[in-house]
């Protein structure tokens, strides 16, 4: 018998044999539970393995493997109506999971709930992006400088030298800050130390990225963490990749369009600090402005360290 240990991928463990442990049953009270169902547990306790059981039981595009996937577990001899009536999209960010259905109309409403899983997604994403391990343990290293010494220049460096080289030119088509915070969120999620709150709301407004130290994490000698994102397009900035990549940052950082967003994200972020010190009686914050240029060059700045220009 074939232990499957560390693999989260259903459809691997299905087909290649591994000891499955049949929790199918439970999938009918999945869908009959409410509009959102949260699922604390630690590492390695299954829950990227729930969701890959899950996408591949609702998902349309695999309506023909089901019988290969699923004949032989509870589910697969009771299926519910809504087996393989969806199409998946991943809100990665947050590690959630949200399935859509599709009428002949083309249509579109919630049918389950939402499944929200802690850090579900954002190993997947890491490992896809990052398949050497010594280089993911590089970036999380990266990230722990942040919030134990103040120091976002190594997780900058790390982004852009391995997660810009591999976007290709296609990618500026979606590109945003988003897209940028995505790539500092997988290195820097910490649900062990941290409150991780992407998109929280502060004053009627929302902030990118709160790290807000776990009450009972507090003994640690660490900081609570602001950083507001904002990105450049390359046709915005009038420059091209190759000579983004050519300039020395003290002209990166000269750049007017770089010094206007970095401006308005030192703005935001000492807004949304004195609101989160408002709230949190406690913070020990270390507050960033973060200025991606493309897929190519990012500056920084520290906030207290940095008035306006």
């Amino acid at each position: 018998m074939k232990f499957p240990y560390g693999i989260s991928d259903f459809k691997k463990i299905i087909t290649q044999k591994y000891f499955f442990c049949d929790r199918t049953n439970m999938i009918p009270l999945i869908e009959n539970a409410g509009e959102s169902i949260l699922f604390l547990r630690p590492r390695r306790f299954g829950k990227s393995l729930v969701l890959s059981m899950l996408e591949n039981y609702y998902d349309i595009a695999k309506k023909d493997q089901f019988q290969a996937l699923f004949a032989h577990l509870h589910i697969g001899k009771n299926p519910t109506p809504l087996h393989n009536q969806f199409a998946a999209s991943y809100l990665y960010y947050v590690g959630a999971l949200t399935l859509v259905g599709e009428t002949k109309t083309g249509d579109t409403a919630l049918k389950i709930p939402n499944l929200i899983m802690k850090s579900l997604y954002i190993d997947r994403i890491i490992e896809m992006l990052l398949p050497n391990p010594s280089i993911r343990d590089a970036g999380k290293s990266a990230a722990k400088q942040i919030y134990k010494q103040g120091n976002m220049q190594p997780i900058c460096d790390f982004v852009v030298n391995h997660y810009f080289k591999i976007l290709s030119n296609r990618d500026y088509a979606w590109a945003n800050e988003l897209t940028v915070k995505i790539a500092f969120l997988t290195l820097l999620y910490n649900s062990n130390l941290f409150i991780m709150d992407s998109e929280a709301e502060i004053d009627r407004r929302y902030t990118d990225l709160t790290m807000i130290i776990r009450p009972d994490k507090r003994h640690f000698e660490i900081f609570d963490v602001l950083i507001e994102f904002k990105y450049i397009s390359l046709k915005e900035s009038g420059l091209t990749g190759e000579i983004a990549r050519n300039m020395d940052q003290k002209e990166v950082d000269n750049l007017p369009c770089v010094i206007e967003n970095m401006n308005a994200a030192i703005h935001q972020a000492n807004q949304y600090a004195d609101a989160l010190k408002q709230i949190y009686t406690a913070l020990n914050l270390k507050s960033f402005a973060v200025v991606a240029l493309g897929f190519d060059r990012i500056s920084w700045k520290a906030i207290e360290d940095s008035p306006l220009f």
